[in-house]
Formats: structure tokens, C-alpha cells, sequence
């Protein structure tokens, strides 16, 4: 699920198909889920649980930002019967290396949106909040 900005790069990277969620409701005329992904938040936790089958779970990914996970986690409290997970992912050295390694085997593939020099962080920081980067940005400190 992407906006049609980014539907060629999906595409690009292996999605068989790609849903428009500006055009069309992701979860509508599906069978129920038995798991819910969530890398972006883009679908309300409410809205997602409905479309769970009983049992099944919803894993929202988080990375410290926007969303806090104190607040997904007491909604699962009220899930009726299904799970909802936050995991939330802190940067260390093991999981820099294992990404690097996962790279270089071409078994992983980072897309890069931009590179700013360090003076222009705050225009990339813009740029990312505002939810329109495709990709990783690129801060170079020379």
C-alpha cells in the first residue's frame, strides 16, 4: 500500500500489486486478516482490528517517532479477542552490521531519495516529517 507517487518503485522492488490508498480502502471486500503490518501507520488501529480474524494480530513497527507506543499498546487492551503488538526499533552496531552484510549480498536493497550536506539537515528533516520522502535521506558530514 502506497500512494501512486511511489507505486513504480514498489513495483520495482518486487510487490506483485500495488494499492492506492489515496483511490481505494486497502482493507475493503477482503477476507479477514491474520495479520496486519503496519510500517506507516496508515491505517487507525480501530479500523484494522475490524478487519482481523479472531486470533489474529496486528504488528505495528515503530521507530521512536510519531506514533507513541504507549498509546497502540493500551488499545490493544481493547482489541476484543485480537493482538496488537508495537515493536520499536532502536539503532545499535549488531543490526548496523547485519544490515551492511545483508546489503552487499544484494539480499537487501536500500533506495536512497536524497543526500544533503550537513549544513542542510533541517531541509531533509523537513522533507521527511512532512511524509514525502522516498527512500532514505542521506545527511554527509565532510
Amino acid at each position: 500500500m502506497c500512494g501512486q507517487r511511489k507505486a513504480a518503485l514498489c513495483l520495482e522492488l518486487g510487490a506483485t500489486r500495488v494499492v492506492d490508498y489515496a483511490r481505494e480502502d486497502p482493507l475493503a471486500g477482503q477476507e479477514p486478516f491474520d495479520l496486519i503490518l503496519d510500517c506507516a501507520s496508515r491505517i487507525p488501529f480501530p479500523q484494522a482490528r475490524e478487519r482481523l480474524a479472531p486470533g489474529g494480530e496486528y504488528l505495528f513497527l515503530d521507530t521512536g517517532g510519531r506514533v507513541t507506543p504507549f498509546l497502540r499498546t493500551l488499545a490493544s487492551q481493547l482489541s476484543r479477542g485480537r493482538r496488537q503488538w508495537t515493536f520499536l526499533i532502536l539503532p545499535s552496531g549488531s543490526r548496523g552490521r547485519m544490515l551492511a552484510e545483508r546489503i552487499e549480498r544484494e539480499s537487501l536493497r536500500v533506495v536512497v531519495g536524497g543526500s544533503y550536506p550537513l549544513g542542510d539537515a533541517p531541509e531533509a528533516f523537513r522533507e521527511l516529517m512532512g511524509g514525502h520522502a522516498t527512500g532514505k535521506l542521506l545527511i554527509r558530514v565532510e
